[in-house]
């Protein structure tokens, strides 16, 4: 066993890796999709496209909503660490 090896514990490394980019990843969605749906439901309504603003707009609320409870996960994961 080398030194290197006793010292990083390569399981809970690789494990912290691969958590991290799931979640930059799931959040990057998220975020970007409270981003289409605000911009599609601003253009919508001004063409005065009532239905689909809607649709636009709840998307945008669920995604706004998804990106908080992605902040308070992360917060809570932090504190009980």
């Amino acid at each position: 066993m080398s030194l290197l090896a006793s010292v990083v514990a390569w399981d809970d490394m690789l494990e912290v890796m691969w958590v991290s980019f799931a979640a930059g990843l799931g959040a990057t969605v998220v975020f970007a999709w409270g981003l289409l749906g605000a911009t599609r439901f601003l253009d919508f309504r001004r063409d005065g496209r009532m239905a689909e603003a809607t649709v636009y707009g709840l998307l945008a609320v669920v995604a706004g909503g998804g990106i908080a409870a992605l902040v308070v996960l992360a917060i809570v994961v932090m504190m009980a660490k």
